[in-house]
């Protein structure tokens, strides 16, 4: 499974780190997007049309004893393109599948992660900003 990779932490909080309760019994990558469930904690996206809260900001190994996990919501980040053709600079993106994007539907506007900053061609990795929306 493909992570972000962070290519450039932004604002004076380099990258705005939210805290979020998660769960002790799971892994969690750094770099790993996530969705927001009630209440206010944070799972790994694992498909479509997921509410989007930031980009895993550590590691969480699984029962390590730590129910909180950091997550940037505002940065620019190398994610990969799971839509089954190219995305174009300047399209809006959104969760697909566990870490990986796709256009954004006026359906699906609370899945949206952030702004493609490139052409990112279908099954490859380009730089996205996120926090636009958030």
């Amino acid at each position: 499974m493909a992570v972000a990779t962070i290519i450039e932490l932004l604002g004076k909080e380099k990258g705005r780190p939210v805290r979020y309760t998660v769960a002790d019994g799971v892994a969690i990558p750094k770099g790993t997007l996530m969705k927001v469930i009630e209440p206010r904690t944070a799972e790994a996206t694992d498909g479509d049309d997921k509410p989007f809260c930031g980009i895993a900001a550590a590691e969480k190994v699984i029962s390590d004893g730590s129910t909180t996990l950091a997550c940037y919501t505002h940065g620019i980040f190398k994610l990969t393109n799971s839509a089954t053709t190219a995305l174009t600079a300047g399209m809006r993106v959104q969760i697909k599948a566990a870490n990986e994007i796709d256009v954004v539907d006026n359906a699906t506007l609370f899945a949206e992660v952030g702004i493609a900053l490139q052409d990112i061609a279908k099954s490859a990795d380009g730089a996205v900003l996120i926090g636009s929306g958030l």
